[in-house]
């Protein structure tokens, strides 16, 4: 793909003054309706994300057949995972309000909480499979 071309079907990808300048372009304009309404969707499909990540965890709190190593880690990617989502809120807020951009600043501190716990949340996951694979390779071992 040519990033010199200014005929590129990108518009943010071509080199004109126009597509560059996206603050002074989109600031102070109104999101559209269906932009709204998919927000809306996602932050239903949240709600029902965190609700039902915080059953795991707090299943596994309360059950005392749930005390393995497995299942704890379970437990805590599951809250990571609730912890995750809600960084699908700010785009939500941020339409609701007709707020187009945000500063760097904002931006930072608004999203480093989901950062942190996707990153923990990933590492849970090798974790819980090396967990699982030597479970079932030395299955005597932790026996």
């Amino acid at each position: 793909m040519n990033l010199n071309n200014t005929s590129t079907s990108f518009p943010i990808l071509s080199n004109s003054t126009n597509s560059l300048n996206l603050f002074n372009n989109f600031n102070g304009h109104q999101f559209p309706f269906d932009y709204l309404i998919l927000q809306i969707i996602l932050f239903l499909f949240t709600l029902i994300s965190i609700f039902m990540n915080s059953i795991i965890v707090g299943t596994t709190i309360y059950s005392n057949q749930l005390k393995e190593h497995c299942h704890m880690l379970i437990a805590t990617e599951s809250g990571c995972n609730a912890l995750l989502q809600f960084n699908r809120w700010i785009p939500f807020f941020l339409a609701l309000t007709d707020i187009n951009f945000i500063s760097l600043y904002k931006c930072f501190w608004l999203q480093i909480l989901p950062l942190f716990v996707s990153l923990i949340g990933t590492g849970l996951i090798l974790v819980i499979g090396i967990e699982r694979l030597i479970c079932i390779a030395f299955p005597l071992w932790l026996a």
